[in-house]
């Protein structure tokens, strides 16, 4: 009963004396949800008051309200971000507020049923609950903050940034024996998040949120060199995300983060490069000239310091991915360069990629006749 009066006081301080109305606001539609997830506290806070005095049939009752609580809960909270983000400043931040206070809650709820720090399904599906919402929440935060053409590349980086932090947090054992049980439940879900994150990230800086060839945009040097810091942060965070513990395939996801780290570089360079021809706009074009040329130079030159990082650190990984850029390099040179240059550059460009090819060479032959 008590929670049927809080549900029609809800529908009450959003509609006034118009409670019949057939639609739901997304802010009350987040309200419902953080309703839901309070008594699903409360019934667990009464379940582990009265634990060892109650028989089995209250016991499944306890439980199935409490399954009930975190499902219904946690589908109001994510349907309630359908279409709320736009609808002004104050309904974005209410919406953030009422996930972070949804999290707080299943993590409570969970703490409160769990019985040890062996797996248990409900402790394991509240922290899964926790988040997601969480997750939701800072992609509305990015939406809230108005990035402009930058917002899809935040997008990308979140679920990473999300997390190596959540797995940072997740080493560290907490006091409490009920919230301690956590760090066994967080460090598998952030070690199985690893790699779709990685994957997003992935996607957003070197395909559909690139400013220069995807969906993103950058007018001026300010939000060009922004890009370049983003793409910086997803090579950082790609190696970081290779020392979470437990991760799965990890001897796997090493090499392909070190792989991932070089192309989020690589992606970096080649932005840098296309804004100090365009004073400072990342605008979608193609390239002539001299910077058709200085993207090949760039190129091949990293190709080589990335091919000799693997041969000094004896990375099978790096000197492939090192290897496959220079010869990407000379297909460009080849297919597009002599094609679309002419006179000195197209020179220029053929005979300094010969020089990198050569001292490349002589730089791996030398770094083999010095190994043991």
């Amino acid at each position: 009963m008590a929670l049927v009066w809080a549900a029609l006081e809800i529908r009450r301080a959003f509609h006034g004396a118009e409670m019949a109305a057939h639609f739901v606001f997304n802010t009350e539609s987040a309200a419902y949800g953080v309703l839901f997830l309070s008594a699903g506290v409360l019934n667990a806070a009464f379940a582990q008051r009265w634990r060892g005095r109650v028989g089995a049939d209250l016991r499944a009752i306890s439980a199935g309200l409490a399954w009930g609580a975190m499902a219904l809960g946690g589908l109001l909270l994510l349907l309630s971000l359908i279409g709320g983000w736009d609808r002004g400043a104050g309904t974005g931040f209410a919406l953030v507020l009422a996930l972070l206070a949804g999290a707080v809650l299943a993590l409570t709820q969970g703490a409160l049923i769990s019985k040890s720090e062996s797996f248990e399904a409900p402790r394991f599906a509240a922290a899964a609950l926790a988040c997601v919402l969480v997750w939701s929440a800072g992609h509305g935060a990015i939406h809230w903050a108005r990035l402009g053409g930058l917002e899809g590349m935040a997008h990308a980086l979140w679920p990473l940034a999300l997390t190596l932090a959540g797995a940072a947090r997740a080493r560290r054992s907490l006091r409490r024996d009920a919230w301690r049980a956590y760090r066994h439940d967080l460090q598998a879900i952030w070690a199985s998040a690893a790699w779709p994150a990685s994957a997003v990230a992935a996607l957003g800086l070197w395909g559909f949120a690139n400013p220069w060839w995807g969906l993103g945009s950058a007018g001026n040097w300010g939000a060009s060199l922004a890009a370049v810091a983003l793409c910086g942060a997803g090579a950082w965070m790609s190696l970081s995300a290779a020392r979470a513990p437990h991760l799965r395939k990890a001897e796997w996801f090493a090499p392909a983060a070190r792989v991932a780290a070089a192309a989020h570089v690589f992606v970096a360079l080649t932005l840098l490069a296309r804004a100090s021809f365009h004073g400072g706009a990342l605008d979608a074009g193609g390239a002539e000239g001299a910077e058709l040329w200085t993207y090949s130079a760039i190129w091949a030159l990293y190709g080589a310091g990335v091919l000799a990082l693997g041969a000094v650190r004896d990375d099978a990984a790096l000197r492939w991915c090192g290897l496959a850029l220079l010869f990407a390099t000379a297909g460009k040179v080849f297919a597009f360069d002599t094609a679309r240059l002419s006179g000195v550059i197209r020179a220029a460009s053929l005979l300094g990629l010969a020089a990198v090819a050569i001292l490349t060479a002589l730089a791996m032959r030398r770094l083999r006749m010095r190994a043991p």
